[in-house]
């Protein structure tokens, strides 16, 4: 990078904004959080994503900011996400079920 810490590892010539490390990492984390059921798995990878956040910073793989982005990023992904599920629910309870399920019911009733 520029020579601002210590070269632990080898870097690619390719920029890191953001990063995916963070990127995946949070975005798991969020949409665990979303879940009740989930919350403390969720809380868990969320520490330990910003762990590996700081551990990229101090190996001088990224810059914060490229954390931050990643965290940014995953919050945007995980909201999308949490909202196309809310939508696709909303969707299925309006339909009822498929024509389908109902055909086999009925057959399997008989």
């Amino acid at each position: 990078m520029l020579g601002l810490s210590p070269n632990y590892i080898a870097h690619g010539s390719r920029g890191s904004l953001p990063s995916a490390h963070a990127t995946v990492m949070f975005t798991v984390a969020l949409l665990c959080l979303l879940r009740p059921v989930l919350r403390e798995v969720g809380a868990a990878i969320f520490a330990v994503a910003a762990l590996t956040g700081w551990a990229r910073i101090y190996v001088g793989a990224h810059f914060p900011a490229d954390i931050a982005a990643g965290l940014l990023l995953a919050f945007v992904l995980a909201t999308l996400f949490a909202g196309l599920v809310a939508g696709l629910h909303r969707l299925m309870a309006r339909r009822g079920p498929p024509e389908m399920a109902r055909r086999d019911s009925r057959s399997a009733a008989s």
